[in-house]
C-alpha cells in the first residue's frame, strides 16, 4: 500500500470513497495547518499555504491539480497581521476568500480575497451589518 505517512486523505462520507493525495516534497508538518479546501460537486480545490521563512514574510500558495495528480506552485500572499481562520475559507470564481481572527478590542476582522489565476490578493472590510452581530 506504500508509505501512508506522506499522504493526505480526502473522505467523501456520502459515497464512502477515500482519495489519497501525495504530499509535496517541500511540505513541513506546520504547513498542513494552513489548508484551504472547497468542494463543488465532483470538483474540488485544495491549496496549502506554506508558512513564511522569516517573521515578516508572506505565505506561499501551492495547489493540488486533481487532473494531473501533482502539486503546482502558486504565488506569495499577504495575509495581513492577524491569524487566518483557514477552515472558514470559501472558493468562488477563481478567488479564495479567507477571514482573519478578530482583533477585539483593537480592530475588526478582515477578509483576504486571493485571486488564484492572477496571483494577487486584496483586503476587504467586513460589512457594517455583519460587524453588528460580532
Amino acid at each position: 500500500m506504500g508509505d501512508e505517512r506522506n499522504l493526505l486523505f480526502l473522505f467523501n462520507p456520502t459515497t464512502k470513497t477515500l482519495l489519497k493525495i501525495p504530499l509535496a516534497d517541500n511540505f513541513e508538518m506546520k504547513d498542513l495547518n494552513n489548508i484551504v479546501f472547497d468542494c463543488n460537486g465532483n470538483e474540488y480545490m485544495l491549496m496549502v499555504l506554506k508558512s513564511p521563512s522569516d517573521w515578516n514574510g508572506h505565505f506561499h500558495s501551492i495547489f493540488y491539480s486533481p487532473k494531473e495528480q501533482i502539486w503546482k506552485d502558486g504565488h506569495n500572499i499577504n495575509l495581513g497581521e492577524r491569524g487566518i481562520l483557514f477552515e472558514n475559507s470559501i472558493y468562488q470564481n477563481d478567488v479564495v476568500y479567507m477571514i482573519s481572527e478578530w482583533g477585539h478590542p483593537f480592530g475588526w476582522p478582515y477578509i483576504v480575497a486571493y485571486n488564484i489565476k492572477k496571483g494577487v490578493s486584496k483586503f476587504l472590510k467586513i460589512p457594517i451589518t455583519a460587524r453588528k452581530s460580532l
